[in-house]
């Protein structure tokens, strides 16, 4: 898991295909305002990875010019769990948008909908490192039916 969070996270920050589209979504019937869609916002990242900790500090905010878009900033971990497992979190601090009206808004219209945007951010990144260990191991496994005849 370690090496694909070095590998992928370097990615994302720097909007290499396939993250050059990456965006934060809210479902607005989750919201207080119970309407239907989407609103979906292209977002940067800064990161610094960390691999002798298994961290990357990962910082978010909306590209451009969207003021109306909270911030999260904090670290990336992948904590070794043995026997091929390990666990993928997210630890931080989230500023909500536009200062004291943001809280407010925060804590009524939009209750909850920063941390599911989070997490559903995090189980994403869970299953791109999933797969990008997969490819990996597939890879090496063909190698080494190569070497050794297999087929």
């Amino acid at each position: 898991m370690q090496e694909a969070m070095v590998h992928v996270m370097p990615l994302i920050e720097k909007g290499e295909s396939p993250y050059d589209k990456l965006a934060l979504s809210v479902t607005l019937a989750e919201t207080k305002l119970n309407l239907p869609g989407n609103v979906s916002v292209p977002i940067r990242t800064r990161v610094a990875v960390h691999p002798e900790l298994w961290t990357c500090a990962l910082d978010i905010s909306a590209a451009g010019e969207v003021k109306f878009f909270p911030e999260f900033h904090g670290d990336l971990v992948v904590k070794p769990l043995g026997a091929g497992t390990c666990e993928l979190w997210l630890q931080g601090t989230y500023e909500p948008p536009v200062g004291k009206a943001g809280n407010v808004l925060d804590v009524t219209l939009l209750r909850g909908v920063a941390k599911r945007s989070l997490q559903s951010f995090l189980e994403w990144l869970a299953d791109d490192f999933e797969a990008y260990i997969a490819a990996h191991e597939k890879k090496r496994d063909d190698q080494a039916r190569g070497r050794h005849g297999g087929g």
